[in-house]
């Protein structure tokens, strides 16, 4: 089955060199983000089928050994299947990653290829996943180190504003590591689609849309903590469907962040233009 376009890029147009902070930017953004998931939602579930089924393969397979009376008996049989589960599920996602930047980004007689990578772009992902959380953990650790002592230092151990602060502290943390991680990520797409992207070129094409990324960051935020909220209701009153509306969840959340990325990469990048 052919893969569609999902949508034409009209509309706001990226200009190098300039400062973009308009609400029109943000919300030209979170559209084309949001309108990739949404616009053709069968295309979505074409596109994401082969990792959705890796997925669950490697649940169904080695969750059960992992579970198993083997298991149970041999700690080295349970760490070799607890092991081969995650690196499924590690590849699994790369899959799902790799193929979607793709169907966001390819185009013309190349949107024929979507569905058939190049076996190194899944390495490539990998490792260049790998080294960004290399650089942002330690960054994550040491501001919120300064941060929580600060705090610390600041309020009395049994001050009723402490819980309060703890939680802004979260909010400010997850802020500034996702805008960081945005920042620096548009080399994901380009490397899904076999294109060259250095971490500093990605810093530098996002920095007309800095201001706009914290907006475009907090609203996306606010929707997940308010479906979450809403989860947490559904699963007291039906767990076992709550858990599996969680795993929906996180899969959205996912295709929210890989969508934005390409919408990111597209515009700033490749200087489309934003619906």
């Amino acid at each position: 089955m052919a893969i569609q376009t999902p949508g034409r890029q009209r509309g706001i147009t990226c200009e190098t060199g300039h400062e973009d902070s308009s609400m029109k930017t943000d919300i030209a953004i979170l559209r084309h983000t949001f309108g990739l998931i949404f616009s053709n939602p069968w295309q979505t579930l074409v596109v994401t089928a082969p990792g959705t089924f890796t997925f669950v393969a490697a649940f169904l397979l080695f969750g059960r050994l992992v579970f198993s009376d083997a298991a149970m008996q041999s700690s080295s049989f349970f760490s070799l299947a607890l092991l081969l589960q995650f690196v499924a599920t590690i590849f699994a996602s790369i899959l799902i990653a790799v193929m979607w930047h793709r169907y966001a980004l390819l185009q013309g007689d190349d949107r024929a290829l979507i569905m058939r990578p190049k076996p190194s772009a899944f390495g490539r992902y990998f490792f260049a996943t790998i080294f960004i959380g290399l650089i942002v953990l330690p960054l994550y650790l040491a501001v919120g180190f300064i941060i929580g002592s600060t705090t610390t230092a600041l309020l009395d151990p049994f001050a009723q504003g402490r819980l309060g602060a703890g939680i802004a502290i979260g909010l400010i943390l997850t802020l500034l590591i996702s805008w960081i991680l945005i920042r620096i990520g548009l080399i994901l797409p380009a490397i899904a689609i076999n294109a060259r992207l250095s971490m500093i070129d990605s810093w530098k094409a996002t920095a007309s849309v800095s201001f706009v990324l914290i907006r475009v960051i907090l609203i996306i935020a606010v929707l997940n903590i308010l479906l979450n909220m809403a989860l947490v209701q559904f699963v007291w009153a039906m767990p076992m469907t709550g858990i599996a509306v969680q795993v929906l969840l996180s899969f959205f959340q996912i295709l929210v962040t890989l969508s934005l990325l390409s919408t990111l990469y597209g515009y700033l990048v490749e200087k489309r233009e934003l619906a």
